[in-house]
């Protein structure tokens, strides 16, 4: 089982896939900080006084974009998988005498590596041209930080992605029908199931799709951390709470939510394929 694990994982490390989707993701965040670095200029090139934090308005921007990974963690499982079925290459490995059980979870632990790692490299190249790009106030620490706790508390949501995908795209044969009903399942299910709770005000619809990690990925940027008060001359303090306990509930939840929707996404996907004729 090891031995495949690492194997599947040189063999997504080699793939010209996994270097150009990195690469893809790179370049667009660094054009995105371009562009709003270009913003900034403009908006300030009449010399007037910076009032607020370049760096940390960019971090509190970063803090409410945890969804973006969610369906990234399609291409990152994509990139696993590779198309196994269409060109008929899982059938050589079942030659070799590795049993479902060893392929189907080989393939589930390599995405979620692959994924972690993709993240991280992101990450780190958005931090760092951040704090190369945008001139600093006093506040940009702050928001660092409720930036990087968000992407923490978020990672459960985006494995159960991960997990979700490889179920389907190891039943599935076209990749394409694969990717919309792994979509359709993880986040257009719960979406519908709320829309019609709003609709019809059954609550038992809200409470189903409450259960499903794509309804929840919104909650780590949804805390409210600073607070405004009207002052004597009129105008509002701000006080930044340094208190992030509210993370920690977030989490929690995260975690059970994600952890029961990856059981059944994982023990399904792996009854069916264990029943599936490789061809």
């Amino acid at each position: 089982m090891l031995n495949m694990i690492g194997a599947e994982i040189y063999k997504t490390r080699k793939r010209l896939y996994s270097k150009i989707f990195l690469l893809i993701c790179c370049v667009l965040a660094l054009a995105f900080l371009i562009m709003m670095r270009i913003s900034f200029n403009m908006a300030y090139s009449d010399g007037s006084i910076i009032d607020v934090d370049p760096r940390g308005e960019m971090f509190a921007l970063y803090a409410c974009l945890m969804m973006v990974p969610f369906f990234l963690a399609i291409i990152t499982s994509d990139i696993v998988f590779s198309e196994e079925n269409k060109h008929n290459t899982m059938k050589n490995v079942v030659a070799f005498g590795y049993t479902r059980t060893q392929i189907y979870f080989s393939k589930l632990v390599t995405a979620l590596i692959n994924f972690l790692v993709m993240a991280v490299i992101v990450l780190a190249v958005l931090v760092l041209a951040t704090m190369m790009m945008f001139p600093c106030g006093d506040t940009w620490t702050f928001y660092l930080k409720a930036f990087l706790v968000s992407f923490a508390v978020s990672i459960p949501l985006w494995l159960s992605q991960v997990a979700v995908c490889i179920a389907v795209w190891c039943n599935i044969r076209s990749s394409t029908f694969g990717t919309f009903f792994a979509l359709f399942l993880s986040y257009i299910l719960p979406q519908g199931l709320n829309f019609v709770y709003y609709l019809t005000d059954k609550k038992i619809l809200h409470k189903i799709a409450n259960w499903f990690p794509a309804s929840h990925l919104g909650d780590a940027g949804n805390l409210n951390l600073v607070t405004y008060t009207m002052n004597e001359a009129g105008t509002y303090d701000v006080s930044y709470l340094n208190d992030f306990s509210g993370y920690l509930d977030v989490f929690k939840w995260n975690c059970v939510y994600s952890l029961a929707f990856c059981a059944v996404a994982v023990i399904a996907g792996w009854l069916l394929f264990r029943r599936r004729e490789v061809k």
